[in-house]
């Protein structure tokens, strides 16, 4: 009997402990994406809003009440949802117990002929010899934000737009290029809502030699041939009134995925040479003159880099970009070193 009770009790302090850490949780609800844009034909409302619920449910911190939950809830209670009312959101998330609600929008997909350097072959499983002649590069946007419940005040608005690549003659096999582009959209909007809402980053997770690992995978949306930036955040940034408004980013590098496991990814680095070498054209151009001078600073700056180089290190948060945002990034004109 005695056992019995003991049993029970463990049982119990259990499920309490179970519903304790469950309640900890940030519970955001997530409606259907609206499509706002002519050129996407179907409906894929459905389509967006799944990968994004399939995305979230990877974070240990959020909890995501779905959208066939919330549709049964609003029958039940005989609420007439619209996604461009909040007031009628504020009150199905009240009912269904959510403390936030995320809303979204499918605003454009769109493709055209691309020339970028930025992607892999091994993107396509298959080798090609001119690939940077014949690609096309999809594209694809989603706007959305997440409202507090209790409140009613919008605590994220933003746009997110993903891309994706494929060959003038690649075969028609596997997903449309679209969806792919659509799910790196997604991929980009979920961290922004893991990172505000539970501060969780999308960071490095170990460095060496030829690779380096990153803490995002297949389940949030990571293909091979994804971009991500290494950043460092630099000093605060206040307005006139003393109102903080963020960080300064500092940009590193440049890593591209080169495989995927489903909880992290493998990157390697990629050289974005386009503005050095552009500097280098002027350069010629001077007079010896000048170029002693430039020679003398670059002496100069180069000890300075040496002594305090800045390092790739585990722990260094990283930002999923698309193709047109690598080809404009800048990076640090520091030396970038390897964590040894």
């Amino acid at each position: 009997m005695i056992k019995k009770i003991l049993f029970f009790s463990f049982c119990l302090c259990f499920l309490v402990s179970v519903s304790a850490n469950a309640a900890e949780k940030i519970r955001l609800g997530v409606m259907p994406f609206l499509i706002r844009t002519s050129t996407l034909t179907g409906d894929y409302s459905m389509t967006v809003s799944d990968m994004v619920v399939k995305m979230l449910q990877v974070s240990p911190s959020i909890s995501v009440i779905e959208r066939e939950r919330l549709r049964v809830i609003a029958m039940e209670q005989g609420l007439k949802v619209n996604a461009d009312n909040n007031d009628s959101i504020i009150k199905l998330g009240q009912v269904a117990g959510c403390q936030y609600m995320l809303l979204g929008s499918i605003v454009e997909v769109a493709h055209k002929h691309s020339s970028t350097k930025f992607f892999s072959n091994t993107y396509y499983d298959y080798p090609t010899n001119n690939a940077e002649d014949d690609n096309h590069e999809y594209r694809a946007t989603l706007e959305a934000r997440v409202v507090e419940v209790l409140t009613g005040r919008i605590v994220l608005s933003f746009s997110k737009s993903g891309s994706a690549i494929k060959l003038a003659k690649q075969n028609n096999y596997g997903e449309p290029t679209y969806l792919r582009a659509l799910e790196a959209a997604s991929s980009r909007l979920v961290d922004d809502v893991r990172k505000v809402l539970a501060n969780e980053y999308a960071m490095i997770i170990s460095v060496n030699k030829n690779n380096i690992r990153i803490n995002r995978g297949r389940a949030s949306g990571v293909n091979v041939g994804s971009l991500y930036k290494v950043y460092q955040e630099g000093e605060e940034i206040f307005d006139l009134n003393g109102k903080y408004l963020g960080k300064r980013e500092i940009n590193l590098a440049l890593l591209r995925v080169v495989s995927v496991q489903n909880e992290f990814a493998v990157t390697e680095i990629v050289n974005n040479d386009v503005d050095k070498q552009q500097n280098i054209k002027k350069t010629d151009k001077k007079s010896a003159k000048t170029k002693r001078k430039s020679k003398k600073r670059d002496t100069e700056e180069k000890e300075l880099q040496t002594e305090k180089p800045i390092l790739i290190r585990e722990g260094d948060k990283i930002e999923a970009i698309s193709f047109a945002e690598a080809e404009k990034l800048k990076l640090s004109d520091k030396r970038i070193g390897e964590e040894k």
